[in-house]
């Protein structure tokens, strides 16, 4: 419940104050036929819910993020397709219009509040580390190309490095059963065969077990746990002159390529 309200929000909130009137009423003499298609989402959003609360009773560990909810994207089509069938007010019409359009107009400016702003309370900041200088430092250390095997947690490092490096092999230990083939002519060396491990360093507890453990695992490539490491440090994007300057930390293990880490 907690994720399909999160994931409709504002929504719901705009459709009750907007229509609450004219839904309150299940049927009028007003009232003309629904669109078929609202029959057809109508089902469709049932056979969602029933699915999702099976699920729910079956995996009770399992999360449901607010993301995974997508799923009930046409829940307004479905909802606005009898709100019509109801013969809304022209005032209903016209605030529900200027609700909708002052969202388009505050979306963009709300997400330039949200890259100045968020710098003076975020804790971890995610949105702002720094990749293509971490990227940069990367490259500095000799990394030329073969795998990156990252750990996806606290900060979700595979995929921002796999748009840092697009032609390199990255490897995320979240999703084991999605391992990409060596690229041709990666034997080790300098010909793109070296193995390259990341991690957030400044992830609480000892994050550096986890991503050697993660190649080690999915890839065989043997790496001690006392393998020597380097941090590499970048200073995240702070516009607000008052705010403290916040550090990107990351601990990489760049060695030459190791089993199936090359």
């Amino acid at each position: 419940l907690r994720a399909g309200i999160g994931f409709l929000t504002p929504f719901w909130l705009f459709a009750l104050a907007c229509f609450w009137r004219t839904l309150r009423h299940s049927a009028r003499q007003t009232d003309q036929k629904a669109h078929p298609m609202a029959r057809v989402i109508g089902l469709h959003l049932l056979l969602v819910a029933g699915i999702t609360l099976v699920g729910s009773l079956l995996l009770p560990e399992f999360r449901i993020r607010t993301h995974y909810m997508l799923v009930l994207l046409l829940l307004p089509v479905w909802l606005l397709l009898r709100v019509e069938s109801k013969r809304p007010e022209p005032g209903e019409l016209r605030l529900y219009g200027a609700m909708i359009s002052v969202c388009l107009l505050v979306a963009p400016l709300g997400l330039i509040t949200k890259f100045i702003a968020e710098p003076a309370f975020c804790g971890r900041c995610q949105h702002h580390i720094p990749y293509a200088d971490l990227a940069d430092q990367i490259r500095a250390l000799g990394f030329t190309g073969g795998t990156i095997v990252a750990t996806f947690t606290p900060d979700p490092l595979p995929g921002n490095l796999r748009a840092r490096f697009p032609k390199v092999r990255v490897i995320s230990p979240k999703h084991p059963n999605v391992i990409p083939p060596v690229q041709p002519g990666a034997q080790g060396g300098n010909a793109g065969g070296q193995c390259l491990v990341v991690w957030s360093a400044d992830a609480a507890g000892d994050p550096k077990s986890p991503a050697i453990s993660g190649v080690n695992g999915l890839l065989g490539a043997g790496i001690p746990y006392r393998t020597e490491h380097r941090l590499l440090t970048a200073p995240m994007p702070v516009v607000l002159p008052w705010v403290d300057d916040k550090i990107a930390t990351l601990g990489v293990i760049l060695t030459e390529g190791r089993g199936d880490c090359r």
